[in-house]
């Protein structure tokens, strides 16, 4: 069911940013604000302020800042319903789906799917440490240089063999989960048993059909949770030998549980990783825990599967840049270089670690220590690119001319994989500086090399979905093309539109008459969805809204922008303390004014530079010459006083 805004409106009341930042921030006041050191980037003089008159957060070094849902969204990697969800239960709300009479079966059922699985959790992790049928699972945990202080952290536990312990009374995960009242049906529902399907003979409760027994039964179980810290499926290490049974197994795929969009210990390095400005991206759960229990805590496994989609959009939520450290065999350099070009395709600063001997982390960092890791791993990480290249390089001769050929071939097809990126143009002119060839040539063969991939990536489009479907690129879909989709950059906003903007937030009533006057634009992208959002929300809350002050508008603003920019800007304009109402009419049209002249000059000029061109091409000087005098003219005029410089002149540096 949707949030309604009063209770939002309740929760945050409720939750002082004062006092929730106060948690995690040593803040000490300072005039009206309360200022500490930011937590979410490293630094010694503290920039991160808090207001408690506005409610907002705000970092003047690395520029975030929102209310205290959106910290608790930073800090700790949450969605926005995650983090309303939480303050909610530290302030004592209860969520709008618990109260009532009004039950959700599927939310219900759901919820007895967790408390399952969470009770194994529970059943695996007494058998680990309280039993002597434990005692092979705890030598080998102990053998891996896992502490026991690790195992009660990650709830490790021990799924106790087929046979049972004939020496102890231990009873099989079935029988303990029957008798706490949970059904055979949600057993499988949950992925934590085979057997017992229901057909002749079977009343699905187990009895009649094949017996239920335990998936994991003889391994050691490493529970794996969500973001929100519950256990969602377990993974199982095979302990002694087993014919025809794999080494290491999940639980199957359940409605809780997607192989795909998970990652192993996010929920636990996510607030590090943010800390840290990049994710350490291993293969097993068992390097991931070593590093971890070792300092390194902004680690995160893959479980040996391929990156997906969901992968990426998780691992983006926290963090730009990926240090991969693999094994230093065949596999691993093949598993870094797949996972490596789909992190780099998405946008990722990817940086790859091959460890040396064929050792895993786990056996590195038990051998020669964690800052031997961090000098070696961490610190000598090489780019994809270089990574890539230098992987290349290994397989051709560059002293004869046609490896040199095939090399170049191979490694702008490498470049061409990451769409148009500077880093692909860059690395396309270093490769015609190191071979000798002209730049122009090897930049043609590389934009020969991007329209090859795009036609084959629309041929196999076509070969599944039929002939006309066109393919959207992976690196497309996640990440903008430079060049040709993105918008070309930006001149910086006229502080006329600043001030128009913050006293529209003063007075939203307003806006109709502004947009008319600009013909419903602004310089900004980011202030017309601000002003569009604004508008809605003074037609859905009527009297409310006239009744709110400019700081309760915002904060309810926060909630509905799904874009970051605009965000970032709806914070820029909050902390300014130089427009308040009553606004003087004069003064507040000259602002309009100003907006509009800027528009003006913005339509204009891409005309007048087109004609001026087509002037010089066509050889007419005296034409080429009224344009170019009008075209500085307006440049001029723009760049004294009335806003900013238009085109390749300097900005004039905003008040």
């Amino acid at each position: 069911m949707p949030l309604s805004p009063e209770f939002v409106e309740r929760v945050r009341a409720a939750n002082p940013i004062e006092e929730v930042v106060g948690e995690y921030v040593q803040l000490k006041r300072q005039g009206k604000n309360l200022m500490g050191l930011c937590p979410f980037h490293e630094e010694k003089t503290p920039s991160f302020s808090v207001s408690p008159d506005k409610q907002l957060f705000y970092c003047f070094g690395c520029h975030r800042g929102g209310d205290v849902v959106k910290f608790l969204m930073e800090l700790e990697g949450l969605t926005y319903v995650e983090a309303l969800r939480k303050l909610a239960a530290r302030a004592g709300i209860p969520w709008p789906e618990d109260e009532g009479v009004r039950s959700d079966p599927e939310a219900e059922r759901r919820a007895r799917l967790f408390a399952l699985l969470d009770l194994a959790g529970e059943y695996y992790h007494r058998v680990l440490v309280n039993t002597r049928c434990g005692k092979t699972a705890r030598e080998y945990l102990q053998g891996r240089g896992l502490s026991p202080e690790t195992w009660r952290r990650y709830r490790l536990g021990y799924a106790p063999p087929a046979e049972g312990c004939p020496a102890e009374r231990i009873p099989s995960l079935v029988d303990f989960l029957r008798r706490r009242g949970y059904r055979d049906d949600e057993m499988r529902a949950a992925g934590l048993v085979t057997g017992g399907e229901e057909g002749e003979g079977s009343d699905g409760e187990g009895r009649g059909g094949s017996p239920l027994r335990d998936r994991m039964s003889g391994r050691v179980v490493l529970p794996l949770q969500d973001l929100e810290g519950r256990i969602v499926a377990f993974s199982g290490r095979l302990l002694g030998d087993r014919p025809r049974q794999p080494k290491y197994l999940n639980t199957p795929e359940t409605e809780l549980f997607r192989k795909g969009n998970f990652l192993f210990h996010l929920f636990h390095a996510r607030g590090k990783i943010r800390r840290e400005g990049y994710a350490v991206l291993v293969e097993g759960p068992m390097d991931a825990l070593t590093l971890a229990q070792a300092g390194l805590e902004n680690v995160v496994a893959s479980q040996g599967t391929a990156f997906t989609e969901e992968m990426l959009r998780l691992l983006r939520r926290f963090a730009p840049r990926v240090v991969l450290v693999y094994d230093g065999d065949d596999s691993g350099r093949e598993a870094a270089a797949s996972v490596g070009r789909d992190l780099a395709r998405a946008g990722f600063d990817v940086r790859i670690a091959l460890l040396p001997d064929g050792l895993d982390p786990d056996e590195f960092v038990r051998r020669f220590g964690i800052e031997r890791f961090r000098e070696e791993a961490i610190g000598r990480a090489e780019g994809y690119v270089a990574f890539r290249l230098r992987l290349l390089e290994r397989g051709h001769d560059l002293r004869d001319p046609q490896d040199r050929v095939a090399y170049l071939r191979a490694a702008l097809a490498v470049l061409a994989e990451l769409g148009d990126s500077f880093l692909a143009e860059e690395t396309a002119r270093d490769l015609a500086a190191r071979l000798g060839r002209p730049v122009e040539e090897v930049l043609g063969m590389l934009h020969e090399a991007r329209r090859a991939l795009s036609s084959a990536r629309e041929r196999r489009s076509s070969a599944f979905f039929g002939p006309g479907v066109r393919l959207a690129g992976k690196h497309r879909e996640t990440r903008p093309r430079i060049g040709t989709t993105e918008p070309p950059p930006g001149v910086a906003p006229l502080r006329a539109e600043t001030l128009l903007m913050r006293a529209l937030l003063e007075a939203p009533a307003r806006i109709p008459e502004v947009l008319e006057a600009l013909g419903m634009r602004l310089l900004l992208p980011e202030d017309e969805i601000l002003l569009a959002e604004l508008h809605a929300l003074d037609a859905e809350e009527g009297e409310r809204a006239v009744a709110s002050t400019a700081v309760e508008r915002a904060a309810r603003l926060l909630g509905r922008l799904s874009e970051e920019k605009a965000r970032e800007r709806l914070l820029e304009l909050m902390r300014r303390e130089d427009v308040r109402e009553p606004i003087n009419e004069e003064v507040f049209w000259d602002w309009v004014e100003r907006v509009r002249e800027e528009l003006d000059v913005r339509t204009r000029l891409p005309a007048l530079e087109a004609a001026y061109r087509e002037a010089v091409a066509s050889g007419n000087a005296v034409e080429a010459s009224r344009l170019a005098k009008e075209i500085l003219a307006l440049r001029r005029k723009h760049a004294s006083g009335k806003g900013v410089a238009v085109g390749r002149q300097f900005p004039r540096r905003e008040g």
